[in-house]
């Protein structure tokens, strides 16, 4: 068998029913609106303009197509062997053949009852990007969580006592190869960084400030920001979470008293958080880690830099955040439960908000 011409891995031999995580996000389906367009602001950014209706439903019946599709693969796949070709996707698939009736009827239907969306959303997910995204940070969850635990807490204490130079040269030698290995993972769709939100540039801006002026180097700096940032795009329930916290932080009271501050806004995040005990927990560990080094002159002088030299306003709620997560549940944003808000939806749509379709 010639090199060029490798098997595809027979997916008997596969520990998960699917090939990755992509494919399991794409055959979820999702319920969604109809895109207008797309604008990129000169600040930087996406914004996607949708707007919701309905369409007709229409009947297909696939046993009508059956012996005739047969019938033009078998010619189809003649007329290919007689030219060397051979009938397979891009992405090693078998090419399914779909009825030019079906397109016709798909291509003809009418959207009714059109609802534009008040504000535009802000980027578009990627099933890839969430995959991969979803890989690196499972890693940096895990780790924080190793170094959060008391016990290593008390077998690393000796940290505390190094000089200032070897405690960065550790860092910088974690963050370096968990930088590293993130690039690596989500280097087939990682964005440039002037089209992340205005959350997302501003904390990649915030996390290099803060490395940099640790003594970080510049390379190491600015990949982990990167990476941060990239982190933060692929995850909406995140991203808005950090911003309903943020929209309740002091920025005073961070440089002041920050460890009061930080565990303070753990205790919001406990009493609105409705879904994943996980994600409390995860804060939790980052919190003991961050407050524990504050404790260090060097790493607070650090903070307050980053913070000083940060917008604080592109990490709290706009008005397109705002209105994106009004009818969103699991996270009592503002303070808010979600019946309450899914009724200021409405009530702002005049009783007749958008119509999400369902993609499947």
């Amino acid at each position: 068998m010639p090199l060029l011409n490798l098997p595809d891995v027979p997916k008997r031999i596969l520990a998960s029913e699917f090939n990755s995580q992509e494919s399991q996000i794409i055959s979820e389906g999702n319920y969604t609106y109809f895109i207008d367009r797309y604008e990129y602001p000169e600040k930087g950014g996406m914004l996607v303009y949708k707007y919701g209706g309905t369409i007709a439903q229409f009947q297909v019946v696939p046993s009508k197509y059956e012996e005739s599709g047969r019938e033009c693969l078998k010619e189809l796949k003649d007329l290919l062997k007689r030219y060397d070709f051979d009938l397979t996707g891009q992405d090693r698939q078998p090419v399914m053949l779909i009825p030019n009736e079906i397109i016709r009827l798909e291509n003809s239907q009418e959207i009714k009852n059109r609802v534009d969306l008040k504000y535009p959303e802000k980027g578009f997910p990627d099933p890839l990007a969430i995959s991969l995204a979803n890989k690196v940070k499972r890693v940096l969850k895990e780790e924080v969580a190793f170094f959060s635990y008391k016990w290593t807490l008390i077998a690393f204490s000796t940290f505390i006592l190094l000089p200032f130079k070897y405690k960065i040269k550790i860092i910088e030698k974690w963050l370096d190869g968990w930088s590293g290995y993130a690039v690596l993972t989500t280097d087939p769709r990682r964005m440039k960084p002037q089209y992340y939100k205005d959350f997302c540039r501003e904390l990649l801006k915030f996390v290099d400030t803060f490395l940099k002026a640790l003594g970080i180097s510049e390379i190491v700096s600015e990949r982990t920001a990167w990476i941060m940032a990239e982190l933060a795009e692929r995850d909406n329930a995140y991203q808005w979470r950090g911003e309903d916290l943020a929209s309740e932080m002091s920025v005073d009271e961070l440089i002041k008293n920050p460890r009061k501050e930080i565990m303070r806004i753990v205790e919001i995040l406990k009493q609105r958080e409705q879904k994943s005990q996980k994600l409390i927990k995860t804060v939790e560990s980052f919190a003991k880690i961050l407050c524990l080094v504050l404790y260090l002159s060097r790493f607070r002088k650090a903070w307050e830099k980053a913070l000083q030299s940060t917008d604080f306003k592109n990490f709290q709620f706009d008005d397109i955040d705002r209105h994106q997560v009004m009818q969103f549940d699991g996270y009592n944003f503002f303070g808010i439960p979600c019946e309450a808000r899914k009724q200021a939806w409405i009530n702002l749509y005049g009783g007749n908000p958008p119509q999400m379709v369902h993609i499947q």
